[in-house]
């Protein structure tokens, strides 16, 4: 109870602080805000029931990210894979490779912070605190990363469940007399999945001027998923060498149906080990409890008579 306490006042300390901080910088924006309105200013600026109907995350959180990012601000081969994750994870909150260094050193603070706080509260001897805090700091800083990795494992997964699909109506749509923009617009109308977006964005870039080889390929790189990858070469050769596109798209909808079936067959079959580990952890000891207690009762009661 007193842990939480003294985390409940830290954190209103911190917003407090934020809230007068923020107070303080609102009357010199007002004023600047006034001398805009007076002329006609290219740039629209919200009024403030707008901006408070914005989230917090973005009125208050993201702010702060920003400035802290600008001292992350480095490109380094990490930061390029990095970046690849971000997109790959759908680009979560439109963050750049420097907000999210800047979200991992937040992180590992307020861990640090927290299990400082424990030590001090549990009064463990220094030794034990400072495994704790290295522990703490490698734990914030590793949490954001396991976070966006588990966010593009989920991402790839429905882009495989709903792939079949997306090429099931692209089959039905090309071969009814649509040309393949249109059909990946059917697609983007019916079916709402990760795919629908980037064909989506791909179809911005191709009325925008971009070859839609270029466009349809990025698309591959952005979801990193290889059957996505495979179909889109498919549609790619197939343009280039004047093959049906409707016989490609029927040929690549059977395929991808029966690896999604495999799949599916290989985590049925995953099933039983996975389940092997609490069932001997958690669902026999409980069983020999149940089956071995009385016994063991009756027979301890039953050496007590004769010993007496």
């Amino acid at each position: 109870m007193l842990f939480l306490i003294i985390f409940m006042f830290i954190l209103t300390c911190v917003f407090l602080g934020i809230g007068i901080v923020k107070f303080r910088r609102s009357k010199v924006l007002l004023g600047r805000l006034d001398k805009f309105r007076e002329y006609k200013n290219p740039y629209r600026v919200l009024t403030d029931s707008e901006e408070l109907q914005r989230p917090f995350f973005d009125r208050v959180v993201k702010p702060y990210i920003e400035r802290m990012a600008k001292h992350f601000d480095t490109k380094t081969p990490s930061s390029s894979k990095l970046e690849q994750a971000l997109i790959m994870a759908g680009s979560p909150g439109n963050l750049s490779t420097s907000e999210f260094r800047a979200i991992q050193m937040i992180v590992s603070f307020l861990s640090l912070i927290l299990l400082s706080l424990f030590a001090l509260i549990a009064k463990l001897p220094l030794p034990f605190g400072v495994v704790f805090g290295v522990t703490a700091v490698g734990f914030g800083y590793g949490l954001p990363k396991f976070w966006l990795s588990k966010r593009i494992t989920e991402r790839k997964a429905l882009i495989n469940k709903t792939l079949p699909n997306v090429l099931d109506l692209l089959c039905v749509s090309v071969e009814a007399g649509l040309g393949l923009d249109m059909a990946l617009f059917k697609v983007i109308e019916k079916i709402k999945s990760p795919i629908s977006i980037e064909f989506k964005r791909a179809l911005r870039e191709i009325t925008m001027g971009r070859p839609r080889r270029e466009a349809l390929k990025d698309v591959g790189k952005r979801t990193g998923v290889e059957d996505v990858e495979s179909f889109i070469n498919s549609i790619i050769q197939a343009e280039q060498l004047g093959v049906s596109i409707g016989n490609v798209l029927r040929i690549q909808a059977d395929q991808m149906r029966v690896r999604y079936k495999q799949r599916v067959e290989e985590k049925a079959r995953k099933a039983p080990l996975k389940m092997l580990f609490p069932m001997v952890f958690f669902i026999f000891p409980v069983i020999f409890i149940m089956v071995l207690g009385p016994v063991f009762i009756k027979l301890m009661t039953q050496l007590g008579t004769i010993t007496k």
